[in-house]
């Protein structure tokens, strides 16, 4: 009998002892589930702090970027509410001077000899204001260039460049090409200053949108000398004037030379409309 109940409690031990193996085999599972959890969570949180730190930089830099977008608006604002007020100033002022100018001119009308007709009142009017709206020297044109260095091995027709600039009003000439080109119709005067060197001899000419209009010559046997022409041409917006070597083989052989260091010159002039 006692061998019989020893039995049972063993059998029983053995059951509950592989009940606990079973246990822990599924505790060491559970443990290790925990571990790869708590692994995942401390991977993400290091995400989440690399995508929190990215997420603060842009706003960093958005912030950035706005503020200078702010100040670069302020400044145009500004230099805008500068440029209007002085197109208002300078608005005002053109009226002022128009009405002033408009008073004195029916002062002068009113006080004018009494045989004076109205009609001539009116033709007085209207000659003397555009004189005076209009600046007499908004279409200013002139200019002077000179020649630098000697300028050698011309050949004939071959374009002089006087490239020292020392008058350029209108921006017409072009001493890049020594080309002057109206950028106004009107009257000109060209006047042109050839120096040869010594005992050398220059023919050149003055030339109006490729014909030639007058000719200088410059030589002597001894000595330095020099050469001038000048003309006055009427030019229409975009007539071209400037000078070349003249064709004449027998004193132009192709080798030509021009004494420079300021002693040639091409200068132009608009003198009327």
């Amino acid at each position: 009998m006692k061998i019989c109940y020893i039995f049972i409690i063993l059998k029983q031990c053995e059951s509950i002892h592989f009940h606990v193996c079973g246990f822990e085999e599924k505790l060491e599972v559970f443990q290790a589930s925990i571990k790869s959890i708590i692994a995942d969570r401390d991977v993400n949180n290091d995400k989440l702090k690399l995508l929190s730190n990215e997420i603060h930089g842009l706003g960093i830099k958005s912030n950035s970027k706005l503020r200078k977008l702010e100040h670069e608006l302020s400044i145009y604002n500004e230099a805008l509410e500068k440029s209007l007020d002085k197109i208002e100033r300078y608005s005002n002022l053109l009226s002022s001077k128009n009405s002033h100018s408009r008073e004195s001119l029916n002062e002068a009308a009113h006080h004018a000899k009494g045989d004076k007709t109205q009609s001539s009142k009116d033709k007085m009017y209207r000659n003397l204001v555009p004189r005076f709206l209009v600046p007499d020297n908004i279409y200013n044109i002139g200019f002077t260039a000179v020649i630098g260095t000697h300028k050698e091995h011309l050949a004939i027709h071959q374009s002089i460049i006087f490239e020292n600039v020392q008058t350029n009003e209108g921006l017409g000439y072009n001493s890049s090409s020594g080309v002057f080109k109206a950028s106004v119709s009107g009257l000109y005067y060209f006047s042109v200053v050839i120096m040869s060197h010594a005992t050398e001899d220059i023919e050149t000419e003055i030339v109006k949108n490729g014909f030639p209009i007058a000719s200088t010559y410059s030589g002597d046997s001894t000595t330095w000398n020099a050469g001038t022409q000048s003309t006055v041409l009427h030019l229409n917006v975009g007539d071209s004037v400037y000078i070349r070597i003249y064709n004449n083989p027998t004193v132009n052989d192709g080798n030509v030379r021009v004494f420079g260091y300021g002693w040639s010159s091409f200068s132009g002039i608009r003198i009327s409309h």
